[in-house]
């Protein structure tokens, strides 16, 4: 599923949104430690745990499944909160192996 221009520009325009926020991974900020979020997370589920549940109970949107065998999903978020502290509140949860931002990582051209 891919974001159309007029849904591009409305998340742009969202100050709240986390989408296209961009975080460091180290203290200099520079473009190779640049990471940006597309806004949507990254989750793994115990076998048999279905997303379904999950995303109903946290308030998140199952965007796709990236590998359903696995039980790994991409979601989205219907709330504003902060993309960092949602994925650290799904880690602590016993059914989640692990929750992450959907980041790109720019290409550096020479």
């Amino acid at each position: 599923m891919s974001t159309t221009p007029e849904q591009l520009k409305e998340k742009l325009a969202d100050a709240s949104s986390s989408y296209g926020y961009v975080y460091y991974g180290s203290r200099l900020k520079s473009e190779r430690s640049r990471y940006i979020a597309t806004g949507r997370i990254m989750v793994q589920l115990d076998p048999g745990v279905p997303v379904s549940s999950l995303a109903s109970a946290k308030h998140l949107t199952v965007v796709k499944p990236v590998n359903a065998k696995l039980g790994i999903f991409l979601l989205e978020p219907s709330s504003r909160l902060d993309l960092v502290q949602q994925c650290n509140e799904l880690n602590t949860m016993p059914q989640v192996k692990y929750a992450s931002p959907e980041w790109i990582r720019p290409v550096l051209l020479r």
